[in-house]
């Protein structure tokens, strides 16, 4: 064996980090820089109530962790790749071997899996993971979007190559992590039966709107509203007031600066892409507000 090849072989053999498996709205892996810079460098327990994608809590790969998400299916799937990630694997390979490169089949059996994650509901179980990580990497822009009746009905993205829908070191990595953390299904309200003092809290919720006239009235679709956002800000204050870290990721907006500022948290703005609009024209740069409690 020459010793370049050798090199070669070490190097792809390497494990890989743990790091987020889904694509997710809000997702915080472009930001990591500024957020991993900012965060403690020591704490007891982390907590993140608000998990979405978990790009911050992949790269800390904490010893203990609560994580949690109000997405009962989003929680099914974290739970499936901690408790069997191989399982998991398997039951995707098999779910995506419907697809080819280029082939006009492709929508029909996209809309068709669709359809059975649907009838799934909230059902726990490996196949509606599964099924969670094929549509989210087949359907329009990654995007995880549920209509008035609950049902998933992001459209197909047409792809002409079949998407990478896993690493498996980065799930085996991932898996680890998971095993350390406490799942739930359960609101940002609960993080305050969980931590304590030199624990590390992450919040980031839905964001308040940009624009400085929003009433947030197209915004409580979401489920997110400004009394939420002020039961949030108050929430902080308390977890602040037990001597946790505590940081919030929001949009750079008036209603985020003055509120947050007001009750002593300092507000930085860094610099976030769009990457979510339908036309790469549309994904510009713009300011997200990083916020500290310590």
């Amino acid at each position: 064996m020459s010793p370049s090849w050798f090199i070669l072989y070490y190097l792809s053999d390497l494990k890989k980090p743990a790091g987020p498996l889904l694509k997710w709205v809000g997702g915080k892996k472009q930001l990591l820089g500024p957020i991993l810079k900012a965060a403690p460098q020591s704490f007891n327990r982390y907590h993140e109530p608000f998990l979405g994608g978990g790009a911050l809590f992949f790269a800390l790969s904490p010893s203990a962790a609560s994580l949690a998400d109000l997405n009962p299916r989003l929680m099914n799937f974290y739970s499936q790749v901690s408790r069997d990630h191989l399982g998991l694997q398997k039951e995707v390979e098999a779910i995506a071997d419907v697809f080819a490169s280029g082939s006009s089949e492709n929508k029909a059996q996209f809309l068709s899996l669709r359809e059975e994650f649907n009838a799934l509901g909230d059902s726990r179980g490996v196949r509606s993971a599964a099924l969670l990580l094929v549509l989210n990497k087949t359907c329009f822009n990654g995007l995880f979007r549920e209509n008035a009746s609950g049902a998933f009905n992001v459209p197909f993205n047409h792809f002409t190559a079949v998407p990478r829908f896993f690493d498996a070191n980065t799930m085996s990595s991932s898996s680890e992590a998971l095993c350390k953390a406490e799942l739930s299904v359960s609101s940002f309200h609960e993080v305050l039966n969980r931590a304590v003092s030199n624990d590390f809290i992450y919040l980031d919720p839905p964001y308040v709107p940009l624009s400085p006239t929003a009433d947030f009235s197209s915004y409580t679709a979401s489920g997110f509203n400004e009394t939420l956002h002020n039961e949030l800000l108050d929430v902080s204050k308390e977890l602040r007031s037990r001597g946790a870290y505590v940081m919030v990721s929001n949009s750079y907006s008036p209603w985020v600066i003055e509120n947050y500022e007001k009750a002593g948290f300092r507000v930085n703005p860094i610099a976030a892409s769009r990457n979510v609009a339908a036309k790469a024209s549309s994904r510009r740069r713009v300011q997200e507000a990083l916020i500290f409690g310590y």
